[in-house]
């Protein structure tokens, strides 16, 4: 899967080459800005496994996913994180947020509107355990009721021909045998569109 995604993010790059102006300042610019976040999100995804890091580096991760997808969806999406300080070195799975955040760019976002995300961390708790909550706001689209059953209820999914529901189905079984609790991932549809992901993260590996 890593793999796979790689080759789309080559793929953005040699669409970009070919640009007719890809001479000009404007695109040599923005070329060395991809290649440097595309360098770094390799980097990143080679450390990959059953482990945590720090919630900051997670974010950082995800901030430099997204000055790649800015090179073709420029004026098509904003993303505020709202990470308070006190929550940075808390340990999250490794691609908690990625997974999401490629979700949106492939089903969501549209070069024919402008979509909104919002990311905030958060405390939650639950009797004496501590959990880290996540929650993301996307302004545009709505989850199937299939999806929605397969997140909250446990029921199963149908596998798609184009690989759609695999990212989330590892979510699932990730969170699950990193800290052997079920419901740590929630799915919402908002009113009048627009959908809501909540994850919980415990404060320690089982």
């Amino acid at each position: 899967m890593v793999f796979h995604r790689n080759l789309l993010l080559v793929g953005l790059l040699r669409n970009l080459l070919k640009k007719p102006k890809f001479g000009s300042l404007k695109y040599r610019i923005m070329t060395k800005k991809f290649i440097q976040a595309f360098s770094q999100n390799i980097r990143y995804m080679f450390r990959t496994g059953l482990h945590t890091v720090p919630l900051q580096d997670e974010i950082k991760n995800a901030s430099g996913y997204l000055e790649m997808q800015r090179l073709m969806y420029r004026d098509c999406f904003y993303v505020y994180m709202d990470i308070p300080e006190e929550t940075q070195q808390y340990p999250v799975p490794q691609m908690i947020l990625h997974t999401f955040l490629e979700n949106i760019f492939k089903h969501v976002i549209s070069i024919d509107s402008f979509t909104t995300v919002l990311i905030q961390a958060l405390w939650s708790f639950s009797g004496k355990e501590v959990y880290l909550k996540l929650e993301l706001y996307i302004s545009q689209g709505q989850f199937s009721q299939e999806i929605l059953d397969f997140v909250n209820k446990d029921m199963e999914i149908t596998e798609k021909k184009d690989g759609s529901g695999i990212g989330i189905k590892n979510v699932k079984e990730v969170l699950k045998m990193m800290y052997q609790q079920d419901h740590l991932l929630y799915f919402e549809n908002l009113e009048p569109e627009g959908t809501k992901i909540t994850i919980w993260i415990p404060k320690t590996l089982k």
